[in-house]
């Protein structure tokens, strides 16, 4: 399907250098499938693996093991793929802590025909902070992030007709859902859906160059917040050269939620990407959207802004980096009442050994400053296996 990208607006893409290809190493094949096994132990350290009523941090080693596979079927009028990950944690001290994780997936789609669609669903379990924190998958719901142990359960589906109009025109009506659930050991769980609407029309300029204006219409309920959002916008997917390109989306929406009021404001999201040289790439984005708020908190708005970059020192060694700052703003109510208190900072780095075509080795470590009494800082070293 071409690719839909929804943080304020929605406006689908033609099939470009952002889109998703699945790539890597071919798996082991078996009739009209292919599997891909993959196995990974970790050694860590984290600064912050509990915080005492008093605002005080404790510090451990843990170790972790984890196995999984993922099934996808071989070139067919339908992309079908199954991945499921269980592990287990270790803690070195605080062994009363020690738990499992998991993450279960099954996605199906197909774009043979004018008529697109796609529908995925995932069930995990994560025991870290900021794991399935992504600032460039979409609009959300915006993974809520807490040192307590989230379960969710996250179903999207799509649907989209590509009416041709001319040779450079196509007209795209969709209609789009997403159902996400999440629970925490302690504290208040979390449940919204959306539902989505909307038309674009996209024109190829030229081969590297398609302008696109649309909007949507979109419910957004959870149990404590329910609102409607309007948008309209515009936007570009611009090739500029062989080692450099820029997608940009900015336009206008109004939302009403039924407690937290209304509000109006511009919308973008905007990505770049630029190959240095041959063995350096570097991205930068921004984006921002409408949130709903959860357990009695307000509705607000949502900003991230971030860049990342990776360099291939040498055949076998690749260095990368990533910065995310993220910030809500509360909806007429002020900032002092957001849902997380005002701005969060990530930061990551990885060191990555190549050791064979199937084996690597990685130095990792990450950061998060999120207005907690203590910073988190967390070293890691991943040994990893994938076909």
């Amino acid at each position: 399907m071409r690719k839909c990208f929804r943080i304020g607006l929605l406006l689908l893409i033609p099939v470009g250098v952002y889109s998703q290809v699945v790539s890597g190493p071919s798996g082991i094949r078996w009739k009209s499938a292919e599997i891909l096994p993959a196995m990974t132990v970790l050694e860590a350290h984290d600064n912050r693996v509990q915080i005492d009523d008093s605002g005080n941090a404790t510090s451990d080693y843990y170790s972790e093991v984890s196995a999984g596979i993922e099934v996808r079927n071989l070139p067919a009028r339908y992309d079908l793929s199954v991945s499921a990950t269980y592990g287990y944690r270790f803690y070195s001290q605080y062994q009363s802590i020690n738990d499992h994780f998991y993450d279960v997936s099954v996605s199906v789609g197909s774009t043979e025909n004018a008529l697109q669609w796609s529908i995925s669903s995932e069930l995990a379990k994560t025991l870290n902070y900021n794991k399935t924190y992504d600032p460039d998958t979409g609009s959300g719901p915006e993974t809520i992030l807490t040192d307590g142990i989230p379960r969710s359960i996250n179903t999207e589906g799509e649907v989209a007709y590509v009416m041709s109009i001319s040779e450079k025109t196509t007209l795209v009506p969709s209609y789009s859902l997403q159902y996400f659930y999440q629970d925490f050991e302690g504290l208040e769980s979390a449940e919204w859906q959306m539902h989505s609407v909307g038309m674009v029309m996209n024109y190829a300029y030229s081969p590297k160059t398609t302008f696109m204006v649309g909007g949507y219409y979109e419910i957004q309920v959870n149990g404590d917040e329910a609102g409607q959002i309007v948008s309209v916008g515009v936007g570009i997917e611009r090739v500029i050269s062989d080692k450099t390109s820029l997608r940009a989306m900015v336009g206008y929406g109004s939302a009403d939620y039924d407690h937290s009021g209304s509000s109006r404001g511009g919308l973008a999201d905007i990505r770049a990407q630029w190959q240095a040289t041959d063995k350096i790439s570097i991205y930068i984005f921004y984006g921002n959207n409408f949130q709903p708020g959860y357990g009695g908190n307000p509705a607000r708005m949502l900003y991230r802004a971030g860049c990342g970059a990776e360099w291939q020192l040498f055949a076998k060694w690749n260095l990368g980096a990533q910065v995310l700052r993220s910030y809500d703003d509360a909806l007429g109510r002020g900032n002092s009442d957001t849902l997380y208190g005002g701005a969060r900072h990530f930061f990551a780095a990885q060191c990555r050994y190549t050791m064979t075509s199937k084996l690597a080795l990685s130095l990792e470590g990450n950061y998060v400053n999120d207005e907690e009494p203590v910073n988190q800082t967390v070293v890691s070293i991943r040994l990893s296996y994938a076909y």
